[in-house]
């Protein structure tokens, strides 16, 4: 299943994942921004079940870099390894795939 992302990054905006026509995702709805420096949304990430999640990317100046700091939290119905599985997730995402695409933007 090929799967496309889009983020509006404005207040109200959505983080939505398409895999079709008529099929896809809402990940989550942006309620606060304040750019460049942080940005927060809320809704099930993904998740399954009675789950919803707030989640905060904050940008910051450190070393003559910028660091990305993420805060995720979550409430519900929560599975026995959510946080294990969730870390390894971001893990990847973040300090794998994100950080990739940004390095190779900067050469």
């Amino acid at each position: 299943m090929t799967s496309q992302f889009k983020f509006n990054p404005v207040p109200g905006g959505q983080f939505i994942e398409k895999w079709g026509v008529k099929e896809g995702a809402v990940w989550g709805n942006i309620y606060y921004v304040n750019a460049p420096e942080e940005i927060r949304l809320h809704g099930h990430l993904g998740m399954q079940g009675a789950v919803n999640s707030s989640y905060t990317y904050r940008l910051i100046e450190k070393d003559g870099g910028t660091l990305l700091q993420l805060s995720h939290n979550a409430s519900g119905i929560i599975q026995d390894h959510w946080e294990q599985e969730h870390s390894e997730g971001w893990k990847y995402l973040l300090g794998t795939l994100l950080k990739n695409y940004v390095e190779k933007k900067n050469l």
